[in-house]
């Protein structure tokens, strides 16, 4: 209040400190729980299983920094089941997902990251087994946001204690 016209710092100063402090935060460590999006909780963002797919991408999540987990729902009419996936290292996921003898199945158990490209910013996961039949079920990432860029005065940081940003 005491710069009202804007001699001592201009707005443009401002922003650029605090999206400076917001990256440091973020640096330090990107786990914040005011950060984390449980697609599931929300009700959106779900990627629907398609049959013979494995591969599916995380480009439509919002503000996407990285995956936490993939949750799973298995909905036939008759069972409504929803689990955790595990993550597993590339060369454990390669030996699960080579087994010829592996049949398609509607209940993954692990999945994988790819890297990004073209199509999709974020990258993609994959599953294992394949998904056998359309329509049954869905995946819901659970992810850490990385933190908007502030722009305007008009903007809010997603930050819980916006003293933190000050100091």
């Amino acid at each position: 209040t005491a710069d009202r016209e804007r001699k001592i710092a201009t707005d443009e100063e401002i922003i650029r400190a605090l999206n400076r402090a917001q990256d440091i935060i973020y640096a330090h460590n990107p786990r914040w729980w005011f950060l984390y999006v449980d697609t599931y909780e929300l009700g959106s963002l779900s990627i629907p299983a398609t049959a013979g797919e494995d591969k599916y991408t995380l480009a439509n999540l919002t503000n996407f920094g990285h995956l936490a987990g993939l949750k799973y729902q298995y909905n036939s009419g008759s069972e409504n089941v929803i689990y955790q996936l595990r993550k597993v290292a590339e060369v454990e996921f390669d030996r699960l997902d080579v087994d010829q003898n592996t049949t398609d199945d509607n209940h993954p158990s692990v999945y994988k990251l790819t890297p990004a490209d073209s199509s999709s910013d974020y990258g993609y996961f994959k599953v294992t087994p394949d998904i056998k039949d359309s329509g049954v079920g869905t995946f819901y990432p659970t992810y850490y946001e990385k933190m908007a860029n502030l722009d305007s005065p008009a903007d809010t940081t997603q930050v819980p204690l916006p003293d933190l940003l000050i100091d």
